[in-house]
């Protein structure tokens, strides 16, 4: 159980969202771990040709989903929406840590380059006017 977004690109679809009770989820049976080649659990093949035979002759402490219920409360995928959501902020914040910051950076050095830009302007209206009123006083 946990972040298996790697499999939706290996063609395995999620079959169940739980919104609830996940402390009965915990006590699935996990000790065979991973699948082959992996760990020691399940070989997909194993399963595809052969069935549940197959895995209850080899993985006889294989937890099992006997039955499941579909509750029209609440809104269907809000868990797959967070979790999508909070993907994409992980895959968003190490660019944006160096991004942000860059930016910052730069902003801060626009400000200062139009200051400088504006002093000197101020100052060469400044002598325009002395100039002016110069030749106009001589």
């Amino acid at each position: 159980m946990g972040d298996n977004r790697f499999l939706d690109k290996q063609g395995f679809a999620p079959f169940a969202e739980v919104v609830e009770g996940m402390e009965t989820i915990d006590l699935l049976y996990n000790g065979y771990g991973e699948g082959a080649p992996r760990g020691q659990g399940p070989d997909q093949n194993g399963i595809q040709k052969v069935g549940n035979e197959y895995l209850e002759k080899k993985f006889p402490l294989l937890s099992y989903v006997e039955s499941v219920e579909f509750s029209s409360l609440g809104s269907v995928g809000d868990a797959a929406r967070a979790e999508e959501l909070s993907g994409v902020a992980s895959r968003l914040g190490p660019p944006m840590m160096v991004i942000l910051p860059l930016l910052l950076v730069a902003l801060i050095c626009m400000i200062r380059i139009c200051c400088k830009v504006c002093r000197m302007f101020c100052e060469e209206d400044q002598d325009d006017k002395a100039k002016a009123h110069a030749k106009t006083n001589p």
